[in-house]
């Protein structure tokens, strides 16, 4: 299949003052492992994907391979309770990563991976306080997942994550983490939901303390 499709993420960028645009060609490969006992709700069991995307930029004929991989684990807790854990990892290999196009590189932030700082809103700064995106990745999270009445689903979670401009810059010290709440409401497509985080490490992007997160 070849597909041509603009970047997703291009209207944040250029928000954030970037003015060249690249076109790219790219494939994606992808495994997906999967052992959870459901697709939509599941509560034992464990999932793995690992993904690799050889990119071309023609502009400038610089190339470069975007990998990550993840893992979610999932434990049965009393009656209709789940935790569950998620981990996953980014990595960017290439010969020139300052010619990486700012849209394909990490950030981390937002409902799907540190809640309640902004989407894509974490990863290296610039001197001016620009942010630049970075060539590695690391997110972790943890949930508690709680039956309630009325196909209703109570979480509580722990997330923690950032972009770094390699992995020798991994630190703990520079990890975001965020701790909240948030309620599910299980429909046959799929869950509704709402959850409420707040920060425990200040944003240098994002002075608020909390950040809430819409799902469906």
């Amino acid at each position: 299949v070849l597909q041509f499709s603009p970047d997703l993420d291009l209207d944040q960028d250029l928000a954030r003052g970037v003015t060249e645009v690249d076109t790219l060609a790219s494939v994606i490969f992808g495994v997906t492992y999967d052992r959870a006992d459901n697709r939509m709700d599941p509560h034992r069991g464990y999932k793995m994907m690992v993904s690799a995307e050889p990119t071309w930029v023609m502009d400038t004929e610089a190339t470069f391979t975007r990998f990550w991989a993840e893992g979610r684990y999932y434990l049965p807790a009393g009656e209709g309770g789940v935790v569950a854990f998620r981990l996953r990892a980014g990595t960017l290999q290439g010969e020139s990563p300052e010619l990486v196009p700012i849209t394909r590189r990490f950030y981390a932030g937002g409902p799907f991976s540190v809640r309640g700082y902004r989407h894509q809103g974490l990863g290296p700064l610039s001197e001016t306080g620009a942010l630049l995106g970075g060539n590695a990745l690391f997110e972790a999270s943890a949930e508690l997942r709680v039956a309630l009445p009325r196909d209703l689903l109570g979480i509580f979670f722990a997330d923690t994550g950032n972009a770094f401009t390699d992995w020798s810059a991994f630190r703990g010290e520079n990890l975001y983490t965020s701790a909240g709440f948030g309620l599910r409401y299980q429909t046959p497509a799929g869950p509704l939901g709402l959850d409420i985080a707040f920060k425990l490490k200040e944003d240098p992007l994002d002075s608020s303390s909390f950040g809430i997160h819409f799902y469906i």
